[in-house]
């Protein structure tokens, strides 16, 4: 985890890990306990921070789009993890993340879109 003295609330459930990305960077990587990151990303069944992965809106915002993400394609392909500088993380950014029920916020939404951002098997070569 990049230093910080932050004020941050996980709910319960949420984990949240950062991996470092070459030499400046890191992954945030929000998930719940029990997620398995498999199944295609519309599917009811498919589970990401521990309910239906298309309601995980707007972090992935709707299939299709900019974001990277079909509707078909496997959740463990699914570009959700931004890479951040850890001087341009924010605490109400990760929250947000992972939050059940965020808040509609435009400005994490842009931000989150623009920023580059690995799938869960990316990660692992990253």
């Amino acid at each position: 985890m990049p230093e910080n003295a932050w004020d941050l609330r996980l709910e319960a459930g949420a984990c949240l890990d950062f991996v470092p990305v070459g030499d400046n960077d890191f992954c945030v990587r929000a998930y719940g306990f029990r997620d398995t990151f498999s199944g295609a990303f519309a599917q009811e069944t498919t589970r990401w921070l521990g309910r239906p992965a298309r309601e995980c809106s707007p972090r992935a915002a709707q299939p299709g789009g900019n974001c990277g993400i079909t509707s078909e394609l496997d959740l463990q392909q699914c570009p959700l993890f931004p890479v951040v500088k850890p001087s341009e993380l924010e605490p109400r950014f990760a929250e947000w993340l992972f939050a059940a029920a965020p808040e509609a916020n435009v400005e994490f939404a842009t931000c989150w879109r623009a920023l580059p951002r690995l799938s869960a098997r990316d990660i692992s070569s990253a």
